[in-house]
């Protein structure tokens, strides 16, 4: 190494006539093997953050569907009152109460209502399909059914509907 020009070739001469080949090698393994553990443990918390990432999905999605079936359900109200309007206009006329442009426009207005009824459906079903997928269960059939586990909050009758108050700073 001195021919080569390098200067720290005697410092080095000197630290492998003081550490014995094997010694040196056991460094190396060390260091390899400790780098191979903090691959894993990256590999860990990259399968980790995957996992929670996935999760996320899984769970946005499923508030998604719940919400999404909660607008059909309304949607379909609305289109079953429109229907229900319809009919009323109709009945209207025939008694010589209402006009023929009373129950066009009424006609109209429940099939705008059906239609937008229709299409909230499609995207509920659309949102569950969703679900399915990030749960692996995809399918082109519905196969879950959402729940909400969140229900209106009940009321202690002996609290009254204030509830307890807060003991802050009580002796």
């Amino acid at each position: 190494l001195a021919a080569l020009g390098m200067v720290a070739a005697p410092a080095l001469m000197k630290l492998a006539e003081h550490r014995p080949l094997a010694a040196a090698s056991s460094q190396i393994r060390d260091a390899h093997r400790d780098d191979d553990e903090r691959g894993v443990d990256r590999n860990k918390r990259h399968c980790g953050v995957e996992r929670a990432a996935i999760t996320l999905e899984a769970d946005t999605l499923y508030t998604r569907a719940l919400a999404a079936q909660a607008h059909a359900r309304l949607s379909r109200r609305n289109a079953q009152d429109a229907d229900s309007l319809l009919r009323m206009a109709a009945k209207r006329r025939d008694a010589g109460d209402a006009s023929d442009l009373e129950v066009e426009l009424a006609s109209v207005n429940a099939g705008q209502q059906a239609n937008v009824a229709a299409n909230d459906s499609l995207a509920y079903i659309s949102a569950l399909l969703d679900v399915q997928t990030v749960m692996g269960l995809a399918s082109g059939e519905l196969d879950i059914l959402p729940r909400g586990s969140l229900g209106p909050p009940t009321i202690d009758e002996e609290a009254g509907p204030g509830g307890t108050g807060l003991q802050i700073g009580a002796p």
